[in-house]
């Protein structure tokens, strides 16, 4: 399991504004996953699902996109997003927190023809649960057409690291002392930030495509033992 947290980045200084959101975020980071399927979830809920059912059914169907979604009542309806479908029980619409008008104008989620939307008297609309199951193309296809860019990170992730401990002023200059003298490359922490203080003890590494590229990079970093140390005094 990789979890992606929120983070600032050059092209957003916001945190995750919500699920949406955080999916167009970190599509640079789908991108470097070799994956045919995501499941996207949101991270502020506990869950007692069986989320292989959902994948299944997803591949069964031939789907491009699933939501998993639940009935509720004309009372809770008001709160969360409401799904139409059309006759083959496919999603045509979708509204959030419609108002009790609107919602009696829609009159009900489910109706002969839909799949599985379970609704009854009582449950007459189908509501969003936020968690959703794309084929990595048609994600990918999505974000990018929408015009967000999607990169393949080298190496397909990265380490942010603390740097305190090495005694240098900045970031900024702990980078260029180990480009210039241990033969390393890393990007200064405080980049990240709006505030580049809070970045200023990071330093952020990408990971290796090649693992005879870490050994030596690893090589390298020893130095930093010895020479380090001196040099945070000079």
């Amino acid at each position: 399991m990789e979890v992606l947290a929120a983070e600032q980045t050059p092209d957003s200084s916001d945190w995750f504004q919500g699920t949406a959101d955080a999916v167009r975020q970190a599509a640079r980071h789908f991108k470097g996953f070799d994956a045919d399927y995501f499941l996207i979830l949101a991270g502020d809920h506990l869950y007692r699902m069986d989320f292989c059912q959902l994948i299944d059914s997803h591949i069964e169907h031939h789907a491009d996109i699933t939501i998993a979604a639940q009935p509720v009542s004309a009372g809770d309806a008001t709160q969360m997003g409401i799904f139409t479908f059309d006759d083959l029980g496919k999603i045509s619409g979708f509204e959030e927190k419609p108002a009790a008008e609107r919602l009696t104008a829609i009159g009900g989620s489910g109706f002969t023809g839909a799949r599985t939307s379970g609704t009854t008297a009582d449950k007459p609309f189908v509501a969003s649960m936020g968690i959703y199951v794309f084929n990595r193309e048609v994600l990918l296809e999505i974000l990018e057409r929408h015009g967000f860019t999607c990169y393949t990170p080298y190496g397909a992730y990265y380490i942010m690291t603390d740097i305190a401990d090495f005694g240098f002023p900045d970031d900024v200059e702990f980078a260029r002392y180990l480009v210039k003298e241990i033969g390393v490359a890393a990007v200064p922490g405080s980049s990240f930030y709006r505030d580049a203080a809070m970045g200023r003890t990071k330093l952020r590494f990408c990971y290796c495509k090649r693992d005879e590229t870490l050994a030596e990079a690893d090589r390298r970093l020893a130095k930093l033992a010895s020479v380090a140390p001196h040099h945070a005094h000079v």
